[in-house]
């Protein structure tokens, strides 16, 4: 299991770094590193399958990931941009390899329960890619919106939520973290926690640099502090009153 996880984390540093050569070290907000956690989640979920027999658990585990992956690469060409880890390539890969630790530590099992416990973790991946996913579609459509320039969101899922990208993101690495738990030892279970937390901490370091930029631009708006005082700061809920 070392010898692979060691391995796993050589080929995220060795595209990161390749990534990184050929252009992301000329471009902070480049299209490419976006790219890049896509490129770097397929591969791994592909090599990780690749190690052992063919089962319908593993299978699907590679599915959610590189159906992860797919949607970010989608959308990155589209010209969307994505949060994560910087510019810095070794935290990038790093950071990228521990998320994706509980799945490459399940990849190595000769097979996944089929439970519970797995189900509703593939249920909290689905709520999770489906916010997503509609989130996505929504930026999409404000940024090439014209006339909502230099506006804050407030519709959509901006409506129940000021970050519900981000909501999403906690709840799709929650659900691949509760899919392959139940195949796990305890000790397993314990270190493969960090992906969930991991994503967590991100998002919650996130934020407020999030919310600093938005009070600089409409800090003073009466109307942008009515939208921030009934709105969810995080997850997805109705509106106040």
């Amino acid at each position: 299991m070392v010898a692979y996880l060691v391995t796993t984390l050589a080929l995220a540093l060795g595209i990161q770094l390749a990534l990184f050569l050929t252009g992301l070290r000329r471009a902070r907000d480049s299209k490419l590193l976006d790219l890049s956690y896509a490129v770097t989640f397929a591969v791994l979920a592909g090599f990780g399958l690749a190690a052992g027999e063919l089962e319908p658990g593993r299978l699907a585990l590679a599915a959610i990931i590189i159906f992860w992956a797919v949607r970010v690469a989608a959308f990155a060409f589209l010209g969307l941009r994505f949060e994560g880890f910087g510019n810095r390539w070794l935290m990038r890969s790093i950071g990228l390899w521990l998320i994706l630790l509980p799945a490459l530590m399940a990849f190595r099992l000769p097979g996944l329960a089929c439970d519970m416990l797995s189900l509703a973790g593939f249920g909290v991946w689905l709520i999770g890619m489906g916010v997503a996913v509609i989130s996505d579609v929504q930026r999409l459509r404000y940024e090439r919106d014209a006339s909502q320039r230099g506006k804050w969101r407030q519709a959509g899922l901006w409506r129940y939520s000021r970050y519900p990208q981000y909501f999403a993101e906690m709840l799709i690495w929650l659900g691949v973290y509760l899919f392959v738990l139940s195949s796990m030892s305890v000790a397993s279970g314990l270190v493969g926690a960090i992906s969930p937390l991991l994503v967590m901490l991100l998002v919650l370091v996130t934020i407020p640099e999030s919310e600093r930029r938005a009070n600089e631009r409409w800090g003073k708006n009466e109307a942008y502090q009515a939208y921030k005082m009934r709105t969810s700061l995080l997850l997805i809920m109705p509106p106040k009153a």
